[in-house]
């Protein structure tokens, strides 16, 4: 009998079971917001990273190929006739008309309308685009994260748009601000876009010349994330320098740009 009172286990009270949850609940309320800060700190180091990354893909092409590309096209594949669902293919659009290519050797504001593109390089009309699609000696990049418009009748992934820690298209500004569909005047979030203008559009290489607007920031190029808000609040202040929570990595030099004093 006395063994099988000692075998017996004590019940565990109300007041105890309480202390336990009281020091679980003390646990998490300091340890959730460090992992959620840790968790912050590494998203932004990792879009500084890619942020450079970026732009060095973007200056390797301006190297070899004279231009600089929209960013989705870094990833790109050499054409393969061979193989019509190679990835990203070049001739894979159904309007290659609408990408347009940045050329580092003319002035930015100049190339407002005057772009050539992805078409002119396909058909032959522009020798040195022809020379980009021909002898194209990518990718230039290789990213973690894309995101592909599925609204598009080709369903492969030749319109992925590289993507920041949040999940948000990375943005490829100049002088004269985004360079994006005009109709992308001033991309402030995500949200923003996507319900009325196609994903594609904030990343076609189009150059567009804001005339002083709010997205005028750099005096250079440059590859930015808005972060974990998804609002751009970054501004430039001039001798004080940028102030914002933006990540961003500016690149490149532009050619006799008077307006900003840039020569």
């Amino acid at each position: 009998m006395k063994s099988l009172l000692r075998n017996r286990r004590r019940a565990v009270t109300l007041t105890e079971l309480l202390v336990v949850l009281a020091i679980i609940s003390l646990l998490a309320t300091i340890a959730v917001p460090v992992y959620v800060q840790k968790t912050e700190q590494a998203r932004r180091a990792t879009a500084r990273f890619e942020v450079r990354a970026i732009a060095e893909a973007q200056e390797s092409v301006a190297v070899t190929h004279g231009f600089y590309v929209p960013i989705h096209l870094l990833d790109n594949l050499p054409i393969d006739t061979t193989d019509v669902d190679t990835r990203d293919d070049f001739d894979q659009y159904d309007n290659p008309g609408s990408v347009s290519l940045v050329d580092v050797s003319v002035e930015i504001k100049s190339q407002d309308g005057n772009q050539p593109t992805l078409q002119d390089g396909l058909n032959g009309t522009n020798a040195r685009a022809a020379q980009l699609v021909n002898f194209w000696s990518g990718p230039f990049l290789n990213p973690n994260r894309v995101a592909t418009d599925n609204t598009r009748s080709i369903q492969n992934t030749s319109y992925d748009v590289v993507l920041d820690p949040w999940g948000r298209p990375y943005l490829f500004f100049s002088p004269v601000g985004i360079i994006a569909n005009s109709d992308v005047t001033d991309l402030t979030s995500y949200d923003s876009y996507t319900a009325g203008v196609s994903r594609i559009s904030v990343d076609n290489g189009e150059v567009n010349d804001f005339d002083g607007s709010s997205g005028d920031l750099f005096d250079r190029f440059a590859i930015v994330s808005y972060g974990a808000n998804g609002v751009r609040d970054l501004t430039n202040s001039g001798s004080s320098g940028f102030t914002g929570d933006d990540i961003f990595y500016t690149f490149g030099y532009t050619v006799n740009e008077t307006a900003f004093n840039i020569f």
